[in-house]
């Protein structure tokens, strides 16, 4: 649950963002701390995501456009949940 809450930083926030919410989720050791850490980073997630439209879905960011960002997110979130 660590990696997911983790990479959803990875895919929606800027490099240093990212790697700060790594390190805090890393520190994590309750399930109640980590449960809320993925949560939060869903809202995260959700946010970002509300914001693409037709104008921004290809600009591209620190890891690939706005879009294929979002489609990752969900493609690696269901492999995860199927596991």
């Amino acid at each position: 649950m660590k990696h997911l809450a983790e990479s959803n930083y990875y895919f929606f926030a800027d490099e240093e963002t990212a790697k700060a919410k790594e390190a805090e989720i890393e520190k994590l050791k309750t399930k109640a701390e980590i449960v809320l850490a993925l949560k939060d980073s869903y809202a995260f997630a959700h946010q970002s995501i509300d914001g693409i439209t037709a104008e921004n879905v290809f600009v591209s960011t620190e890891h690939g456009t706005r879009g294929g960002m979002a489609a990752f997110c969900i493609a690696h979130m269901m492999d995860h949940y199927g596991q």
